[in-house]
């Protein structure tokens, strides 16, 4: 989930000012304030509300910000987007790297391709090639659920990696 969502969801369920919003912020993406402040600039912060206003998904009423029909309407029909984002996961291990994931998603299905490749990212893993990441194990249960959902299990495939010494 991009900033832009971030804020309109928290919008959604709650107006305030921009310090507000920073804290709400803080609290979805589990960091303290302290770290968040030195993650995201105000001119950020401002940038992506000053986006949001222009689209018509948020207005400003006296330093407030507030969602409007047309964003909660985009909210909504984000959560109902079977291709949402699952996250966040548990923290996993990333020090037991030992999974690798390869899959064969036909082109067809883009969107669920594009979709496993953001989830991978949110728990952990890294890119090898386009199609092969390599992370942390074990997988958490709303992943797995999420992956039988969307019925992509069948073009996945998950191998074990071990370090060895070759030479």
């Amino acid at each position: 989930m991009n900033q832009q969502d971030s804020l309109l969801n928290i919008l959604f369920y709650y107006s305030g000012g921009r310090a507000s919003a920073r804290r709400c912020l803080a609290d979805a993406k589990r960091l303290n304030y302290q770290e968040w402040e030195r993650q995201v600039k105000e001119t950020t912060l401002r940038t992506t509300l000053s986006r949001l206003k222009k689209r018509g998904l948020v207005k400003n009423r006296k330093r407030f910000w507030e969602i409007t029909d047309r964003g909660r309407k985009y909210v909504k029909a984000k959560l109902s987007d079977p291709f949402r984002s699952r996250g966040p996961y548990p923290v996993l291990n990333v020090e037991n790297r030992n999974m690798i994931i390869a899959f064969d998603i036909p082109e067809h299905r883009r969107k669920a391709r594009e979709w496993l490749r953001d989830e991978l990212r949110l728990l952990g893993f890294g890119l090898l090639q386009k199609s092969v990441w390599f992370g942390p194990s074990p997988l958490p249960k709303k992943f797995i659920v999420a992956l039988n959902e969307l019925n992509l299990i069948q073009h996945l495939k998950f191998f074990r990696a071990t370090e060895a010494e070759i030479i």
